[in-house]
C-alpha cells in the first residue's frame, strides 16, 4: 500500500525555548549554533478496533466477514512482531465492536464490544471471551482465532453502522482506547453504512481521538478490479465507478456482494480528518499488506530555525540530539535504547540516563536526516526522526551553521 504523503503527528510538541549565538570553533572557524529544547511525547500501546457487519443479511457471508477480521489481526501483529518501538508494539490490545446500533432510522443504542460468538459460530470457538485481546500475552495464533470467533456476529438488524459504531466506541466503551496509545481502526462489511454519520460530523469526532491515530482500514463492497484503494483520494476517485450506484461488488460463495458508496464516503473523510494512513479492500479478496509501518510508529519531524550546515563526510546536517526522560516508565538506559550512543551523556540524581541520539547516512537506517516537512514546518528545514522516543522525553537539538568559507572550515 501506497503511504499518504503527509507528516506522522505522533511527536507531541509539549513547548520548546530555544536560543541562537554565534562564536568561533577551536579552529578558528565562526559559527552560529542554535539551541532549543522540546517536551515530546510518543504513544504508548497500541488500540487495534475492528467493527463488523452483524446483519441478519450478511449471515451468508459470516465465515468470510470473519476470516477477514481475522486475517487483519494476523497482519498487525506480524508488523508488531518485526516492529522495534518496544512501548508501542509490544502492547497490543484488539476490540471487536459490532456494527448494530439499532434498527431505527437513526442510530438508538451504544456500540458494544463484542464478547460472545453468535450462534453457528465454529465448534472451536469459546462460549464467551475477554472484551480485549492482548498480545503477546496471548500468541498471535490465539489472538487470531478470538478476533475470528468474535467476527461471527449476527444481530437484529439490518441496518448497519459500523463506522459509527468503531468511532463511537473509541471515545465511549471502557478499555476500547487507552489513554496514551496509537490506534488503529478496520472496518469489515457487507453492507452499506446505514444514516448515522454525515461527513460534517467527522471532523470533530475525529479530532476527539488524536493524537496517534495512525490507520483507517476498510474491507467491504469494493469491486475486486478496483482493489486495493490506497488512500483517501483512490477511494474518492473509485466512486465515480458506475457501480457505485447501487451494482454489485463482488460475490463470495455464491452471495452477492452489493458496492458500499457511502461506507467509502465515509472512510475517505475520516481518513483526511485524522489518520496518518487510510485504505479500502474488496471483502471478497484477501486483506491486502496495510498501509503503515508499525516500525516506523511515534516518529516525526523538528523544525529548525535555519538551515545547518552539511557535515561533508557524512552528507548529514551539523546537528546533535540528546534525549532526556522525565518519568521512570521512560528512564531505559542508552544501552537499552536503539539509535543511541551506549555511553551516556548525563545521568540524573534519580539515575535517568540523558542519551545521544546518533546520526547514520542513510534514509533507511535508524538515525536522523534532513528532510522536508512541508505540512509541519513550511518553507523552514527540518530534521526527521528515525528512531522511536521514549514515552516522555526533553529532546535538546543542537545545530551549527557556518558563517565563513574559510579553509579546514568545511
Amino acid at each position: 500500500m501506497r503511504r499518504r504523503p503527509a507528516i506522522l503527528l505522533v511527536l507531541a510538541l509539549l513547548g520548546a525555548c530555544g536560543n541562537e549565538i554565534e562564536h568561533t570553533t577551536l579552529e578558528g572557524c565562526r559559527v552560529i549554533e542554535t539551541r532549543d529544547q522540546i517536551g515530546a511525547s510518543s504513544p504508548r500501546g497500541l488500540d487495534v478496533v475492528i467493527a463488523v457487519d452483524s446483519s441478519p443479511a450478511s449471515a451468508p457471508l459470516r465465515s468470510a466477514l470473519a476470516t477477514r477480521a481475522a486475517s487483519i489481526a494476523r497482519s498487525v501483529l506480524a508488523r508488531a512482531e518485526s516492529g522495534d518501538l518496544r512501548h508501542l508494539t509490544r502492547d497490543v490490545r484488539f476490540s471487536v465492536i459490532g456494527g448494530d446500533l439499532g434498527c431505527g432510522a437513526t442510530p438508538s443504542e451504544l456500540p458494544r464490544v463484542r464478547t460472545a460468538p453468535s450462534s453457528g459460530a465454529p465448534a472451536a470457538c469459546a462460549a464467551e471471551y475477554a472484551p480485549q485481546q492482548e498480545w503477546p500475552a496471548q500468541s498471535a495464533d490465539d489472538v487470531a482465532s478470538a478476533i475470528e470467533c468474535l467476527a461471527w456476529a449476527t444481530d437484529t438488524c439490518d441496518a448497519q453502522r459500523p463506522m459509527l459504531a468503531a468511532l463511537d466506541a473509541i471515545r465511549l466503551v471502557e478499555g476500547v482506547r487507552r489513554r496514551g496509545s496509537a490506534l488503529l481502526v478496520y472496518v469489515v462489511s457487507a453492507v452499506d453504512e446505514a444514516p448515522g454519520l454525515e461527513a460534517e460530523e467527522i471532523r470533530p469526532r475525529v479530532a476527539m481521538l488524536s493524537p496517534f491515530t495512525f490507520e483507517l482500514g476498510v474491507v467491504a463492497g469494493v469491486p475486486t478490479d478496483l482493489d486495493p484503494l490506497a488512500d483517501p483520494g483512490a477511494i474518492t476517485a473509485a466512486l465515480a465507478d458506475p457501480r457505485f450506484d447501487g451494482g454489485a461488488a463482488c460475490g463470495i460463495a455464491g452471495a452477492s456482494v452489493p458496492t458500499t458508496p457511502r461506507l467509502l464516503a465515509l472512510a475517505a473523510e475520516v481518513g483526511v480528518a485524522g489518520f496518518e494512513s487510510a485504505f479500502a479492500s474488496s471483502v471478497c479478496a484477501a486483506v491486502p499488506p496495510a498501509a503503515t509501518s508499525l516500525g516506523g510508529l511515534g516518529l516525526s519531524s523538528i523544525c529548525l530555525a535555519r538551515e545547518p550546515s552539511i557535515d561533508p563526510l557524512t552528507s548529514l546536517p551539523r546537528c546533535t540530539l540528546t534525549e532526556r526522560p522525565v518519568d521512570e516508565v521512560s528512564a531505559t538506559p542508552c544501552a537499552g535504547r536503539p539509535g543511541r550512543d551506549p555511553v551516556p551523556v548525563a545521568i540524573d540524581e534519580d539515575g535517568r540516563e540523558t542519551c545521544a541520539i546518533l546520526q547514520v547516512a542513510t534514509e533507511d537506517d535508524d538515525g536522523v536526516f534532513l528532510g522536508a516537512s512541508p505540512e509541519l514546518c513550511g518553507d523552514r528545514p527540518a530534521l526527521q526522526l528515525r528512531v522511536p522516543l521514549e514515552r516522555s522525553v526533553v529532546l535538546t537539538v543542537r545545530c551549527f551553521t557556518q558563517l565563513d568559507s574559510t579553509p579546514g572550515c568545511q
